[in-house]
């Protein structure tokens, strides 16, 4: 049988994001979040003035396609213009500046999105544009220059991972015209290093002298939205052998253990040799790669016990983050690598990548081991897939008889297990699954209630069908750790329990927390939020500025097809559900069926409307 044919077509990609917009976040980030959604609406209404198409946004970053290069590129200067005009005003308390990137390329289509080297090379070009700048590739440039005035600096071939390619930038009237040049080969020579060395955050950092410093970004195009992240020497303070080893065997373990974390990136070996040349990192060169968080410690010995210290440091505010000191006795060194490395891992989970909900999760393991599990565990689990439960049912068999008895996920995770099963109907055992759950809720109420009101809200809701039970322990989870994750839970009780207003308010809480590529869920309740207050105009039209922005998921699609066929609007259902092509009319029978296939909330709404 053949392959199925990918669907593909050439566009013009364009991609965008903040500068530093980590660190503004740091500093205030109400203040950041509501100032992005605003600058944000200007863009998405230029897209839309340009004859582009958002097909995808994550946290500060929006991904658009355009039909015409010369629209993509006037699109991005007068966003750009209008930005450094805002920026200039004296009462703009938040100056966020953004970065462009324009390709045309080959892309794959699926469900909405655009997927391939054209996106990843628009992605690249971003990361290389100057902030309030625009970069584009050299196809776009032949396109746009001969048909335009707009003025472009030659900045030649330029190295993204693996590619290369010609990259010029877009000269706007507030543009500093750069020079790139040629990636480094060679270590900077010795008379090109300044004599100076200060002391910062525990290493010693080396300034190389500003007239030869070559420009290293063109070195570092990788993910801008995944964490970058440099892994220092664990310096030997003990001057032997053995320690020595140790230091380089920690310093490996822990490259070797965060290269396998998809959320981070280090840089590769040879421009990490080079950035810690010397007797430490160069400052400058770090900040300049965006490299935002420093790995760093040190290892000595006394007698037969080994004293490790590790650090994990901002670079930005050049401050202390995280800290351990951990001791080992009669330990063979690859133990001591798998605990440390594991240990940082876990620590840059919490401090960095994952914030509060793994955080909050991390208080009760006092096993960076186990915790680690537990997260691989929790990472199936939230997938929801068939495969990706069996997986987690294994995990769960590996991690629960490790576990000590006052460790409450000792008993959660058997009762989300079990209430998955009974809940997608693959319960080899109906009755004994339900007493799994019940023992772990009042189990886990016993030892932490703070992390078992959850389970039991969303239990009484699904099972019991019990609104004030489910709302009362919901809130209560809610109130012992208030982040966008357990905000989020509240939608799936608050929402079919007629509490439809005060779960948009709440929602819109967890959507300004958490405003990234996680967040679909969140915007989908949203969504159904509106349908059950009764106002399907209002629904629709969230819906459709979500979509725009691409939110183009099935599970959105189907729920809001079913809100259509609420609205009347056969023909708008059936372009969005597949399942719903070839009807004729609007009855009793095709909602049912619609629900079925948008779910939870939609078979919620049926419910509702009979009663």
């Amino acid at each position: 049988m053949p392959a199925e044919r990918l669907d593909r077509k050439v566009t013009v990609i364009l991609a965008t994001d903040v500068a530093a917009y980590s660190k503004h976040v740091e500093q205030d980030e109400s203040l950041t979040i509501k100032t992005y959604s605003e600058r944000e609406a200007v863009l998405l209404k230029l897209i839309e003035d340009f004859r582009g198409r958002v097909f995808n946004t994550a946290g500060d970053s929006v991904l658009a396609e355009f039909a015409s290069a010369v629209d993509a590129v006037e699109c991005a200067a007068a966003f750009q213009v209008q930005m450094v005009e805002i920026n200039s005003q004296p009462d703009t308390e938040c100056k966020l500046e953004f970065r462009i990137g324009i390709n045309m390329g080959d892309v794959v289509q699926k469900d909405g999105n655009l997927l391939g080297d054209g996106v990843n090379i628009a992605a690249r070009l971003e990361a290389l544009s100057q902030p309030n700048g625009v970069s584009v590739s050299k196809s776009i440039h032949d396109l746009v220059a001969p048909k335009t005035n707009l003025t472009f600096n030659d900045l030649g071939t330029q190295q993204v991972k693996k590619n290369h390619f010609y990259a010029y930038d877009l000269l706007l009237a507030h543009s500093s015209k750069r020079s790139l040049g040629k990636p480094l080969i060679k270590r900077p020579p010795v008379i090109a290093i300044a004599i100076a060395i200060v002391s910062v955050i525990g290493l010693s950092f080396i300034f190389w002298d500003t007239q030869e410093q070559h420009d290293l970004t063109s070195e570092l195009f990788l993910d801008s939205k995944a964490v970058k992240i440099l892994v220092g020497d664990i310096r030997p303070l003990t001057k032997d052998q053995a320690t020595s080893n140790l230091a380089i065997g920690l310093t490996q373990a822990i490259r070797s253990k965060l290269n396998d974390y998809n959320e981070v990136n280090l840089p590769p070996e040879d421009l990490r040799d080079r950035l810690i040349s010397g007797d430490g990192p160069d400052a400058d060169a770090l900040l300049k790669l965006n490299i935002a968080y420093l790995i760093s410690g040190t290892v000595q010995r006394s007698d037969e016990v080994w004293r490790i210290i590790i650090e994990l440091a901002d670079n930005v505010r050049s401050k202390v983050i995280w800290s351990e000191t951990i001791d080992f006795a009669g330990v063979n060194g690859f133990a001591i690598q798998d605990a440390v490395s594991n240990e940082v891992l876990a620590s840059t989970m919490t401090k960095v990548t994952m914030g509060e909900d793994a955080a909050l999760d991390r208080l009760v393991f006092t096993d960076a081991e186990h915790f680690l599990t537990f997260m691989n565990w929790r990472s199936n689990f939230l997938t929801r897939t068939p495969e990706s439960l069996i997986r987690a049912e294994k995990i769960a068999d590996e991690l629960l008889p490790r576990l000590p008895v006052d460790n409450v996920y000792k008993y959660l995770v058997a009762g989300w297990n079990a209430f998955a099963r009974l809940n997608n109907g693959s319960s080899p055992d109906q009755l004994a699954d339900e007493k799994i759950l019940y023992d772990a809720i009042e189990t886990s109420l016993r030892v932490d209630p703070g992390y078992a009101h959850n389970l039991a809200g969303l239990t009484a809701m699904f099972f019991e069908k019990d609104c004030v039970k489910a709302s009362y322990h919901i809130k209560a989870f809610v109130e012992a750790g208030k982040n966008a994750n357990r905000i989020r839970q509240m939608g799936y009780v608050l929402i079919p329990c007629g509490e439809a207003q005060s779960a948009i308010e709440f929602l819109n809480i967890a959507l300004k927390l958490e405003p990234n590529a996680k967040n679909a869920e969140i915007k989908q309740m949203i969504i159904a939020a509106h349908m059950f207050a009764g106002d399907v105009s209002m629904a629709l039209e969230v819906a459709n500025g979500f979509m725009k922005s691409g939110l183009q998921d099935q599970a959105t699609r189907n729920l809001v097809a079913y809100i259509h066929l609420l609205n009347g609007d056969l023909k708008a259902a059936s372009s969005l559900s597949a399942e719903l092509e070839g009807l004729e009319t609007i009855d009793e029978v095709q909602l049912k069926k619609a629900a079925r296939v948008c779910g939870y909330f939609c078979l919620s709404m049926e419910r509702h409307s009979k009663l």
